[in-house]
């Protein structure tokens, strides 16, 4: 997206194959014309499975009830990630007007008439080029005009990324129950180690587990 305030990045081609450019007009699309209510950090369920299914991400509340979600993404060596933000809370009230980006677009601007509402500063690599996904995973969440839940991550978004989480741990579990049964003897063993696994059920030890639904 071309902006006056801020020109299109050229990027060596080497290193970037236009996902970045993508990636800020789509955040553009998602605020433009809309003014920001609140900016958090938290967990976020990625669209795309290579991203994992939650990431730590940037929600943006907008005065309409929606929330712009930016999760982080990793893919083996390619990842793009925030490293900070700062929203200067006496623009709160400006209208935004576009999105433009400074340092090979290791900074993002989300700016007004009278200059940036926002700024961030982002991390990324497009890993091994191209074999990799790389950028934000942005989404939209919500009804326009509608109260916003407070919750980071949506009640479906996170019950089916637990579920799949669980699903994989659960094979897991029989798995080397499996193995248990070849190489455990005397139901003493056998005992402790089942005694383990519930354990670790119990205790929702689960890779990418984020805990219910973290609320503010």
């Amino acid at each position: 997206m071309s902006t006056e305030r801020y020109p299109i990045e050229d990027t060596n081609p080497d290193y970037d194959n236009g996902t970045m450019e993508h990636n800020v007009a789509t955040l553009a699309n998602c605020v433009i014309g809309r003014r920001i209510v609140s900016a958090v950090e938290g967990p976020v369920a990625a669209k795309n499975e290579w991203s994992g299914y939650i990431q730590t991400g940037l929600i943006l509340t907008l005065d309409d009830g929606t929330q712009v979600r930016m999760a982080d993404s990793s893919d083996c060596c390619a990842y793009t990630e925030l490293t900070g933000f700062l929203l200067d809370p006496s623009s709160v009230d400006h209208i935004i007007l576009g999105v433009g980006t400074t340092d090979d677009y290791t900074t993002w601007h989300i700016y007004a008439d009278f200059g940036d509402i926002m700024r961030l500063k982002v991390g990324w690599s497009c890993g091994n080029p191209f074999y990799y996904g790389y950028g934000f995973d942005i989404d939209v969440v919500g009804v326009p005009n509608q109260a916003v839940s407070e919750t980071y991550v949506t009640d479906d978004d996170a019950d089916a990324a637990i579920e799949r989480e669980r699903a994989v741990f659960r094979a897991e579990d029989d798995r080397a129950e499996d193995e248990a049964r070849t190489y455990l003897h005397g139901d003493a063993e056998r005992e402790l180690f089942r005694a383990k696994l519930q354990e670790m059920r119990a205790t929702n030890s689960v890779p990418g587990y984020v805990g219910p639904r973290a609320a503010r």
